[in-house]
């Protein structure tokens, strides 16, 4: 049996310890902090609502309740171990404390600050004043009187603090009759002598005053502190409501802001379609005048009048198309949504080119143009040579505008040390002895719509965008337009770029737009799908390709274009047209790609033939798009002999592919409709 004992008893101390080892005493620490933490919060929850004073009031009464609570069982302890005399007196005060500090804890937990405070400072003065009037038997009077003026004050203050007014009021008035009947009737009844007396009546006269004070000044500070509160919760709501004013405004604003932003945006995109429609519009017409302009000065039967006619149309239409493209860039410039287009170039080709370009206007204003490249000049730079060819261009024409017959204009280029290793700076400069400008035409000579005067204008002609143009262009490369000038004595207009080098094998092929050369004598000998909703267009498209020496069928759609490229024989290019009704160019393109792991051999060698787009939205999203469905090269209309040519040259530089019967000449499968509008 005394076996059985040792067992159980020596196997629960060794389970215990393997379960619950001995919390070190730093880790009650935070334990600790975290109850009195949720304690406090407790008691916060219980105030919400209220105000900041009260709650810190309710912290304290609480705190204090818990002390009396904790102290008064020691008290009670202490009374029975020692046997005090009016020991029975004695206890029944401590229970009836006791009693009170536990209601008041739980009181003051609960959001009733001030019955709590009311029932223990009532409690201890009623009570303890109730024994000096109602049992008056004291070993030492004198000591009795001192501790409870000791304690009075104590829980006068409690009076003061957190009971009520009223109730503070009638404490005090119990306390002082107390006091004076308690030093006639007991103290002057005993002999006292000597010091003790003097001791007596000071008790009672500065006793008396010194809890008059106390209640005077206590009640003062409360009452300052609860009006300083209240003008701060003031301030606070307040404040409050100017931040909730402040938030609110800005609310509002940030949604007038957003609601505008959107409107903007809207609009942006609106005027984008606008001017990608409007683009497409007037370029369709435009493309029937100037290609059979085109068409028609490539005739040499025609008589000297008529063929001057049709230079005049020509060059009419080249005017309406260079003032819409200005148009159309100027809007994209003004709206943020030109970007530019880095690719490798050579600067030399570049100058030159642009100077070839101008050649037949130079020499028909008998103005000799010059160019100056440097022998230290790159063989290769990155940046947008279109863009910066469109700069050079406007001012290469502007100076044989403006300068008279006989003239001279030229254009160089420099390059200049440059900040970093792998960078070029290169200077473009373009002089000529035109008629020159005074110092108030150079201020606004780059504002839009802005040349020297009207009479400018009507002279000379031109829209006075094309300045602008060119200096927010060479802005968004990182370069200024400047010009030096003097009436009579010429302009000379000049920026400089910061370009990345480029490898020269890379400059050396041609921009995207460039064609390598082709003698236009040569008939190409191609088979060609005209994809064509526009009756005109296909009609021009059409002595274009019979000019160029090429067969040709139409379709008038996307639809038709599938079902053509679905049998024999196939062409060797696809001229689309993009906006077509039923199924519009990239849509077909992108279905035609998608024969690439068709069953059919046929489509599978179809999904494979170059794709030309033919636009009349000469944008560069367009371009993009078009690249972006499959489509292999873009021409703009108005659609030119030798732009048309270009790109046939590019999608087969070898030559028109070897076919069994091979014919040049023109033959036409008409379309089954008739064109509708773009």
């Amino acid at each position: 049996m005394g076996q059985l004992v040792i067992v159980a008893a020596s196997s629960v101390p060794l389970s215990a310890a393997s379960v619950a080892p001995s919390r070190p005493p730093e880790a009650a620490a935070p334990t600790m902090r975290a109850y009195l933490a949720g304690f406090l919060a407790q008691i916060d929850a219980a105030y919400a609502g209220r105000s900041y004073f009260t709650r810190l009031k309710a912290r304290l009464l609480v705190t204090f309740s818990a002390i009396v609570v904790l102290f008064v069982p020691l008290n009670i302890t202490k009374l029975l171990v020692f046997q005090p005399p009016f020991v029975e007196r004695r206890l029944l005060g401590s229970l009836i404390l006791l009693i009170s500090g536990a209601l008041a804890f739980h009181w003051s937990r609960r959001g009733r600050l001030e019955h709590a405070g009311n029932l223990l400072s009532a409690t201890f003065i009623v009570f303890a004043h109730g024994l000096i009037i109602l049992g008056p038997q004291y070993l030492q009077p004198l000591a009795t009187a001192i501790q409870l003026f000791a304690a009075d004050i104590v829980f006068l203050l409690i009076a003061i603090v957190f009971a009520s007014r009223w109730l503070a009021t009638a404490l005090v008035a119990v306390m002082i009759v107390s006091h004076v009947w308690f030093h006639f009737h007991t103290l002057h009844q005993e002999p006292i002598a000597g010091s003790l007396a003097f001791a007596a009546d000071t008790l009672l006269r500065d006793g008396l005053l010194a809890s008059s004070l106390v209640f005077v000044l206590g009640l003062a500070v409360v009452i300052m502190i609860e009006s300083a509160h209240r003008r701060s919760e003031q301030a606070l709501r307040e404040t409050k409501a100017t931040n909730d004013n402040l938030e609110r405004l800005v609310a509002e604003r940030t949604r007038e802001l957003s609601a505008a932003s959107e409107r903007a945006q809207v609009s942006a995109r609106a005027k984008s379609e606008f001017l990608a429609n409007m683009s497409h519009e007037i370029r369709t017409p435009l493309h029937g005048i100037v290609a059979s302009a085109d068409l028609l000065r490539q005739r040499t039967d025609l008589p000297p009048a008529a063929a001057d006619q049709v230079r005049v149309i020509a060059e009419s239409g080249d005017v309406l198309l260079h003032l819409l493209g200005d148009i159309l860039d100027f809007s994209k410039i003004e709206a943020g949504r030109l970007p530019l287009d880095p690719h490798p170039f050579s600067p030399t080709d570049l100058v030159q080119g642009s100077t070839a370009f101008l050649a037949e206007k130079a020499r028909a204003g008998r103005v000799t143009v010059e160019t100056v490249v440097p022998a230290n000049l790159p063989a290769g730079v990155r940046g947008d040579s279109h863009r910066l060819r469109q700069v050079l261009l406007n001012l290469l024409s502007n100076a044989i505008k403006f300068t008279p017959a006989g003239g001279r204009v030229v254009l160089e280029v420099s390059a200049e040390a440059a900040p970093q290793a792998n960078c070029a700076r290169l200077r473009f400069e373009v002089r000529d002895t035109g008629i020159g400008m005074d110092a108030e035409t150079m201020t606004r000579v780059f504002e839009r719509f802005t040349q020297a005067d009207t009479s400018t204008t009507r002279r000379y002609g031109g829209s006075g965008l094309g300045l602008s143009i060119s200096s927010q262009l060479v802005r968004l490369m990182g370069g200024k337009l400047d010009v030096r000038s003097a009436p009579g004595q010429g302009s000379a207009f000049f920026f400089a770029v910061e370009l990345p080098l480029a490898a020269s094998s890379a400059a050396a092929a041609p921009p995207p737009d460039a064609a390598p050369p082709a003698e236009a004598a040569t008939p190409l000998g191609l088979r060609i799908l005209v994809v064509e909703d526009n009756a005109v267009n296909r009609k021009i498209v059409q002595a274009q390709l019979t000019k160029l020496g090429c067969s040709r069928e139409e379709v008038e759609d996307g639809v038709e274009a599938l079902a053509a490229l679905s049998r024999e024989p196939l062409p060797d290019v696809v001229l689309m047209d993009c906006h077509m009704p039923r199924l519009d160019g990239w849509q077909t393109t992108r279905q035609l790609r998608a024969w690439e792991n068709d069953t059919d051999p046929v489509r599978r060698r179809a999904a494979r033939l170059p794709v030309i787009a033919l636009s009349a939205a000469a944008l560069q999203e367009e371009r993009q798009r078009c690249r972006t469905a499959g489509m292999n090269d873009f021409v703009a209309k108005p659609l030119k002999l030798p732009e048309l040519r270009d790109a046939l040259v590019r999608a087969f530089p070898a030559g028109a592919p070897q076919r069994a019967t091979d014919t040049a000449a023109a033959t036409t499968t008409p379309p089954r409709a008739s064109g509708t509008t773009p």
